[in-house]
Formats: C-alpha cells, sequence, structure tokens
C-alpha cells in the first residue's frame, strides 16, 4: 500500500479522534453555510461543512466545522482571508489543517491541506432553511414555562434552566434530564435537533414538570470543565433536585432523572448518593464498563477505515494496554513513560498498514505520533473525564440505586451498541437480584432514537424526526405507572 495512500487513512482517524472533544463555540449574527466533500481518494470522502458567520457591528468574519459524520459541531476555524479570488479557512490546536480556494460560480473551489497532503475540496452553498424540524414545539403552550437561574449550596456554581410546569392546582411530579456526552446545551441541541426540548414538552401536556439544563461551560451554567468527571456533573444533578424541591408546584417526593447516553450513567451516580430520586429513565445508556464501551466503539472506528483483520487485532491489542496503564496508575509522567515503552515494543512488530490505522506518522525516518492522531488518542485518554469513564463500572453503582428504572435503547444506535449495554444491564439486574428493572429495544432507530437506515452518526443531520413518538409515549406510559403506585 502506498505511504500517500496509507496517509490518507490518518485523516480519518485525526477526526475521528476529534468527535470525543465536544467543542461548543457561539456564533455571530448573519452566517452561511457552506457544505462539500473532502476527496481523500476515488472511493473515499468526507462530508464538511463551514459556517461562516460576520458580526453585524464589526464586520469581523468568523466560522466553525462541522463534521457530521463525526458528530462534530461548532469545531473553531480561523478565518486568514475571505475575498472573491483567495479564501483561507485554518484549523489550529490539537490538528493543523486548512482549506484554501476560491469562489467560482457561487462555489468556494480549492484544497484541504493536511499532514502535507492535498485533498480536493469544492463547497456548495447550503440553504439553512432546508432544515425541517417538524417536531419542534410551537407556541402557545398550554402549560407555564420559564427561564430560571439558580445556585448550588455556596453559590459557586450558576445553572441556567428552563422549567416547564402543568398548570394545576396541586403539587405536580417532575423530572431533570440529563445530558450526553460534550458540553450540550439545555436542549441537547444536535445538528439543529432538540430533543430535550420535544421530551419536556411531551411530558409536560400531559401533567409532568420537567427541567432541562444547560452544562457547564454552556449558555447561563458556569463552573470547571476541564477537570470535572461524570460524578462532578452527578452534583449538579443533585444541586437541580434542590431547587426543583424549593419549587411549591413540585411534588418533592415525586422527582425523577431521564439521563441520555452519559448522561444515564450520572443519573446513576447522583441516584447512588441520594435517596431523592423517585425513578430513573435510562436513553441509549452504557450497561458494560467504560473499558468495554471504548473498545468496542474504537473497533467500530477501525471498521469503517476498512482496514484488515490482522490491523484491527493489533490496534485494538495497543488501545487496550495503553487503557490499562491509565487505569492502572495516577501519576501522568508514570503513565507516559509506560506507554512510551509500549509503544517502543509494539511499533517495531506492525507493519505500515497497521501503524498508520494506529494514528502513527512517518516522519524523519521513523515512525512517531507526535502530531499525529495517536498523540490526540493519548492526551484524550489521560484526560481526567476519560480516566473516570474507564474506570466506569455500572454494577458497582448500581448495587445501591433502589428506585425503578427503565432501560430503553435502538437496536441501530452505532454509539452505545444496544444489544451490548442492554444485556449488560439486563445481567446487572440479576446478579444484583433487582427486579425493579423494565427493558426495551426499539428497531430502527439510533442513538437519538430518530428512525434510521442505518443507524450512522452521519445520517443525524439529514433525518427530520427527532425523537421517536413511540419511546416518548413508553416513557410517560411507565413514569405514569410509577407516580399512580
Amino acid at each position: 500500500m502506498p505511504l500517500k495512500h496509507r496517509k490518507m487513512k490518518t485523516l480519518l482517524l485525526l477526526i475521528s479522534i476529534l468527535s470525543l472533544t465536544g467543542l461548543k463555540q457561539s456564533l455571530a449574527q448573519s452566517s452561511q453555510l457552506y457544505e462539500g466533500d473532502i476527496i481523500i481518494n476515488s472511493t473515499s470522502k468526507l462530508k464538511v461543512q463551514f459556517n461562516v458567520c460576520i458580526d453585524s457591528i464589526t464586520n469581523e468574519y468568523s466560522s466553525t466545522l462541522n463534521i457530521p459524520i463525526h458528530s462534530i459541531k461548532n469545531y473553531p476555524v480561523k478565518i486568514s482571508n475571505y475575498s472573491l479570488d483567495n479564501v483561507v479557512f485554518e484549523m489550529e490546536g490539537m490538528v493543523v489543517a486548512e482549506f484554501i480556494g476560491k469562489f467560482v460560480n457561487n462555489q468556494l473551489v480549492g484544497i484541504w491541506k493536511q499532514s502535507g497532503m492535498d485533498f480536493p475540496l469544492t463547497l456548495q452553498v447550503l440553504k439553512k432553511n432546508a432544515l425541517v424540524r417538524p417536531q419542534n414545539p410551537q407556541k402557545p403552550y398550554p402549560y407555564i414555562e420559564k427561564d430560571t437561574i439558580y445556585f448550588n449550596i455556596d453559590r459557586s456554581i450558576q445553572y441556567g434552566a428552563s422549567l416547564t410546569m402543568p398548570k394545576s392546582n396541586k403539587p405536580c411530579p417532575a423530572v431533570i434530564l440529563v445530558t450526553g456526552s460534550g458540553q450540550q446545551d439545555r436542549d441537547e441541541t444536535i445538528f439543529d435537533h432538540k430533543p430535550f426540548w420535544i421530551i419536556a414538552d411531551y411530558l409536560t401536556r400531559r401533567g409532568i414538570a420537567v427541567l432541562r439544563v444547560d452544562d457547564r461551560g454552556v449558555g447561563q451554567t458556569k463552573g470547571d470543565v476541564e477537570k470535572a468527571t461524570s460524578e462532578t456533573f452527578s452534583t449538579d444533578v443533585l444541586n437541580s433536585i434542590e431547587f426543583l424541591k424549593s419549587i411549591p408546584e413540585i411534588d418533592k417526593d415525586c422527582i425523577g432523572l431521564i439521563g441520555h447516553s452519559e448522561g444515564s450513567m450520572i443519573s446513576f451516580l447522583a441516584a447512588n448518593n441520594s435517596n431523592d430520586i423517585s425513578f430513573i429513565v435510562s436513553l441509549a445508556g452504557p450497561g458494560v464498563s467504560g473499558k468495554e464501551l471504548f473498545i468496542s466503539q474504537a473497533k467500530y472506528g477501525l471498521n469503517k477505515m476498512k482496514l484488515p483483520d490482522n490491523s484491527i487485532t493489533e490496534i485494538t491489542k495497543l488501545y487496550t494496554s495503553i487503557i490499562e496503564i491509565v487505569s492502572d496508575n495516577n501519576d501522568e509522567s508514570l503513565m507516559k513513560s509506560k506507554i512510551r515503552d509500549q509503544l517502543g515494543n509494539w511499533i517495531p512488530q506492525q507493519d505500515s498498514i497497521t501503524k498508520v490505522g494506529a494514528g502513527l506518522v512517518y516522519s524523519g525516518n521513523r515512525w512517531t505520533s507526535k502530531g499525529a492522531g495517536l498523540d490526540l488518542f493519548l492526551t484524550r485518554v489521560m484526560s481526567p473525564w476519560m480516566k473516570y469513564f474507564l474506570l466506569y463500572n455500572p454494577k458497582d453503582v448500581l448495587k445501591n440505586v433502589n428506585c425503578p428504572i427503565l432501560i430503553l435503547n435502538g437496536q441501530k444506535d452505532m454509539q452505545v451498541y444496544s444489544g451490548q449495554n442492554i444485556n449488560g444491564f439486563k445481567t446487572i439486574a440479576k446478579e444484583l437480584n433487582k427486579n425493579n428493572y423494565e427493558f426495551q429495544e426499539f428497531p430502527d432507530l439510533n442513538h437519538l432514537f430518530q428512525h434510521c437506515k442505518t443507524g450512522d452518526i452521519s445520517e443525524y443531520y439529514e433525518i427530520e424526526e427527532t425523537f421517536s413518538i413511540q419511546v416518548l409515549e413508553k416513557t410517560y406510559n411507565w413514569i405514569d405507572e410509577i407516580i399512580e403506585k
């Protein structure tokens, strides 16, 4: 396999690892969306979008990058030039890349430059009004909606949230919606889908108050993010419970949690430290250890790169050994030393295809991870959030959680695989002798609980449905039964 062709696959790995970052950036008042395919080779291409914004006051340009297939949204891009004859978009930070082009017949025609290679890229104007989100709630609402600010006990953290409450003469049950990984707004917005807004509207119309909260560092919520873990976020949930308990219209004895993806494990962690949680709904939550889930996701990504089976096996072994080193050591310098030794032993035993697939590059007459995809992987895997996630075992947490739990998964979920994780929950329930769990898999639903064809992340953007009505109905009916008991 020619070295240049092998390096092209490094681009896919770099972007796959970037999908873990969950970066957010606010947009200016006026913007134009461009979309096109990076032509990697005769059979491979990668769809990207640039959202070019102009500030109506300063007339300054800025841009962000979306890569739908890898769930990258609003990655910061620097515009160093923006004219008819010369357009330059630059990405900095974890990966260095740039797009250089010019306007031709209302298209941006140019080259994507990365890792010393050039890839053709033509960007078309994408009309934003082409997006249809028919489930978004429409005013007037038959319930009360208010935006609110509240704080933790020592007022060191501010929370921004929206609370919807039915019009009622008596205290009503309530749920808190808990977002998945990455910094999310209160609606858990992704590709203009707002699933938490739709869940809140559906439940509140049926008599259940709903609190949806901006994550730390997003919207009106403050607080440290860099050192935060899932356990940290569970304390945010507990603070939100205290806020709801202070509201006379809320039934303090009937407050539950609905967590999506990582939000599911955050909900379990909160319930592990509180007796105030009446029930939990897990939407696409991990039912296996963080290590096991991470490796299964890594294998999926490697398979999408169409690597040979032996390469996938060897790279998986490498990732597993690195995860074990990170999990077993708290000293960062010791971690790095052991990982260097592991790489030193692993690299000479592998062929070039396997090395490229693992995120290494050939530079200065040797194979290195410096400035390559593996560097991004190592940086991410040693972060406090990821280390906590890798060590997380749902069984250890759930043994102390006694409230009823509804576990829902989509069979075409390509991020938190339904079979693997729902079976993990079933095994835990059996081993812990828990009889208050209920499970249901939904055919043809993806990680966002949209009806889909393949379940791949690339479909999220194009699907008009935001959240399955069947899952909404199941969630409400189950909660209603819990309330009536």
